[in-house]
């Protein structure tokens, strides 16, 4: 566990247990909130969870490959990363400003970047574009472009959220970085 900040404002850092799966979905519902009416019409935020429940979330964090973030012992955040992307990053807009964000990206690049130098990662194929080079993808929702970017992340597609054929589309954004090996 990973301590910052002065006492009255103690963040900690640790891996997920199962009993996280409702904090996890907790953070994301708060977190989506703040996406509309921009870059999000409010009809697309509405509906955002719908085809989710906590138990979406309790593979993961029974797993421990899902970070948390505590502020005074409250979950605030959390992150996942898998060999070749970042699959999951958000912060409870309460906890917004506090450099929660930028500390669990960098848990969820580590993550990303767990793959054997010999074959790069293998999520992605490899090309000469990307010679020496490991390539870390992200779908990143329209209000997480900025912030990908800050991290050497570049877009490469526009998409959508798969699996929502009956309820509003949500735009995405698909971005990779290069790290080299």
């Amino acid at each position: 566990m990973q301590t910052f900040g002065p006492l009255a404002d103690r963040i900690t850092y640790r891996p997920s247990t199962a009993r996280d799966m409702d904090a996890v979905f907790a953070i994301t519902e708060n977190a989506v909130q703040r996406l509309s009416p921009a870059p999000y019409a409010p009809e697309v935020v509405a509906t955002w969870m719908a085809n989710r429940s906590p138990d979406y979330y309790q593979s993961a964090c029974a797993s421990g490959a899902v970070w948390m973030a505590e502020l005074n012992g409250e979950p605030v955040g959390y992150s996942q990363g898998i060999p070749g992307e970042i699959l999951r990053l958000f912060v409870a807009s309460q906890a917004m400003g506090r450099g929660i964000g930028r500390s669990l990206m960098r848990k969820a690049m580590a993550q990303a970047l767990e793959c054997p130098v010999e074959n790069g990662c293998a999520r992605l194929r490899k090309t000469d574009a990307y010679e020496g080079m490991r390539i870390v993808r992200v779908d990143a929702s329209l209000g997480a472009v900025s912030f990908y970017q800050k991290w050497g992340f570049q877009e490469v597609a526009c998409g959508t959220v798969p699996g929502r054929e009956d309820l509003p589309t949500i735009d995405i954004v698909r971005m990779v970085a290069k790290i080299p090996f």
